[in-house]
């Protein structure tokens, strides 16, 4: 969250349906959760995961209440080989004139 890099956490991200979800809980100062929802096509020959930036992305949750839309920067070195998904997801959103970019490298299980 704005460029700090923390310590690797569990999380964890489901494919289903076109829809790459997660759920994070607070990371550091950041002032909520961020909810991960991206529609995203997987080419079935290749693994190779794609979204559009700009998209919708999911949603920064502040004090209960869904304020802040995130919108996709970048989803890079996105793949899925065999049982095994990686990707690195870029993220940003605005709230009362502050910025609140995000970044994740994932790698787990689909």
């Amino acid at each position: 969250m704005r460029g700090e890099d923390y310590e690797p956490r569990a999380a964890s991200y489901t494919l289903e349906n076109g829809i790459l979800s997660c759920d994070f809980p607070q990371i550091g100062s950041m002032p909520g959760n961020i909810t991960i929802e991206l529609e995203v096509e997987v080419d079935e020959e290749t693994g190779e995961i794609t979204a559009f930036k700009g998209d919708k992305a999911g949603t920064l949750t502040i004090l209960g209440m869904d304020l802040v839309t995130l919108k996709l920067d970048s989803l890079t070195d996105a793949k899925v080989t065999g049982n095994t998904i990686e990707f690195t997801l870029a993220v940003s959103g605005k709230f009362l004139g502050a910025d609140f970019p995000a970044s994740v490298h994932f790698v787990g299980t689909k």
